[in-house]
């Protein structure tokens, strides 16, 4: 959802509980209403001059060509609002020097969002595990997302599986995908009492992403035999397995995900496989062992079969 679609359901929100309405029809009839009233008043464009709320300028810092301009907006944005944590995190990111630096603020910011949102009813049980379906709790797991990234960055694992793990917790349908890089880290770390009960969670998602870090898992845990059978169940899901292994082998796999369709990877081709490699890429470099063991597995059944 973009932010412009963000900020349509967040005002209609607004006049929803201003107005009020006590069944479904009453309800579609306020958005009917809201609907012509936010046409009528959106303006052409956002620019420096119309731009009023921190998420005005923070589409306008999404959209500059410069890094200087950027920020300027940014820093524009987080001056409006200054509780905004999609701005707070913007200049963050911005200004760090380092990646420890980044990975300080970034710390700041979370205490002190949560203590905002705790005393404002966020932290209730009552919206824990739905985090991503309402729209004032977002930005937080936007900002728990950018903190996993960068501890992940910075070989910090545990404190990256320990903010995966929180995130499943207050979004439990997972919007972001958090689940596939968890399913990573607990391969590499070589977890397995957490992988399969993550698998179990997600009634037995049989994905490229879920079934590749498992039979890694399983050949780093000496299990060659379970390693075997999720390998043959993923060539069975994702056409390109073989293609990909063989890739691999030869060092020829391109790995930048920018070429893909900007809609995103289409699934269980060797597209995702590009953009499951070049987000996991620490646990794959230390696989070598594995994906030749696995590609002889591939190409020998492959000519048994034949």
């Amino acid at each position: 959802m973009s932010r412009q679609t963000e900020n349509f359901f967040k005002e209609f929100h607004e006049y929803a509980a201003e107005k009020g309405a006590e069944t479904e029809e009453e309800l579609q009839q306020l958005l009917k209403e809201f609907v012509t009233q936010y046409n009528a008043s959106l303006p052409v464009a956002v620019t420096e001059e119309n731009a009023q709320t921190a998420d005005d300028y923070l589409e306008l810092a999404e959209n500059a060509k410069s890094k200087k301009q950027a920020l300027k907006y940014a820093q524009m944005a987080l001056e409006a609002e200054p509780d905004n944590i999609d701005a707070a995190v913007t200049v963050t990111e911005m200004t760090a020097k380092t990646p420890d630096e980044l990975y300080e603020n970034l710390c700041g910011l979370i205490v002190r969002a949560k203590e905002r949102m705790t005393e404002e009813g966020w932290f209730d049980e009552e919206n824990i595990g739905s985090f991503w379906q309402i729209l004032e709790t977002r930005p937080y797991m936007r900002l728990l997302n950018k903190y996993a990234q960068t501890t992940k960055e910075l070989g910090m694992l545990r404190l990256t599986v320990a903010t995966c793990e929180e995130m499943l917790r207050l979004c439990e349908n997972d919007n972001l995908g958090i689940r596939y890089s968890l399913m990573h880290l607990y391969t590499f770390l070589e977890e397995e009492a957490p992988a399969i009960a993550l698998m179990e969670k997600y009634e037995k998602e049989e994905s490229t992403q879920f079934l590749l870090p498992l039979s890694i898992l399983y050949f780093k845990l000496g299990n060659k035999e379970k390693s075997e059978q999720y390998l043959q169940q993923l060539k069975a899901v994702n056409k390109d397995t073989v293609a990909f292994f063989k890739a691999i082998s030869k060092g020829n796999l391109d790995t930048n995900p920018n070429e893909i369709n900007a809609y995103g990877y289409r699934p269980n081709t060797i597209e995702e496989f590009i953009v499951e490699t070049h987000e996991n890429i620490y646990l794959f470099i230390s696989s070598a062992g594995y994906f030749d063991w696995a590609l002889r597995k591939l190409t020998s059944r492959k000519k048994k079969q034949s």
